[in-house]
């Protein structure tokens, strides 16, 4: 006969992964509003830039003062990226990723003023990716509770034993069998230990 084996259902799982707390929720939520606030001014720049190219000179004004505005909501994200990642326990993978394009906005900035054409279009298109790549993270559906990673048992202050103060927990402590006493007369001149066993010159053993 075949001993049948039961399947976890999708219900049994999603009963057993652990619950989000509020803090995951509320700061995945403040991260998704300022990601999507900066995805969207950062596709917003391209599009500016080129109607300039077209013949619409008004919007190179829009496009410098877009700019202004990213350097401020950058940091905005960083701060909830932090949040998200502590207190939220969510990955913390966007903190680097958002402090590096807060600190090469005002670079951007600069290289377009000054006219090089050639790094503000390949940084414009790289921090224009790194915003993008955030906001569609945080946007994900079910991002909470895919991500939340629940405070181990260490992380809560349930710390193991240390080691010397008794044996771990589950495990029985050795044994010590004491082998048996031969007596060989003559053959010792003075005690010797062995095995947790005394054996004196006349072949006596002593447990010690």
């Amino acid at each position: 006969m075949c001993a049948r084996v039961r399947v976890p259902s999708v219900e049994d799982m999603t009963a057993s992964a652990p619950s989000v707390p509020g803090a995951t929720t509320a700061t995945l939520w403040l991260l998704r509003l300022v990601a999507g606030v900066q995805a969207v001014l950062l596709v917003g720049q391209p599009l500016l830039a080129g109607r300039f190219l077209d013949g619409d000179y008004p919007s190179l004004a829009r496009h410098g003062n877009n700019g202004l505005i990213l350097m401020g909501v950058a940091w905005l994200v960083v701060v909830a990226a932090v949040l998200a990642w502590r207190p939220g326990r969510l990955p913390g993978w966007p903190v680097p990723l958002a402090v590096a394009a807060a600190f090469l906005m005002p670079v951007q900035l600069g290289m377009g003023h000054a006219r090089f054409l050639a790094v503000h279009l390949l940084l414009g298109v790289s921090l224009v990716a790194a915003g993008v790549v955030v906001a569609l993270w945080a946007w994900s559906p079910d991002r909470a509770r895919r991500s939340y990673r629940p405070r181990t048992a260490t992380a809560q202050g349930q710390h193991a034993p240390a080691q010397g103060y008794g044996p771990p927990q589950g495990h029985q402590p050795l044994q010590t069998h004491a082998r048996p006493a031969q007596a060989v007369p003559g053959m010792l001149s003075e005690p010797y230990r062995q095995d947790q066993v005394w054996y004196t010159p006349d072949g006596a053993a002593r447990l010690r």
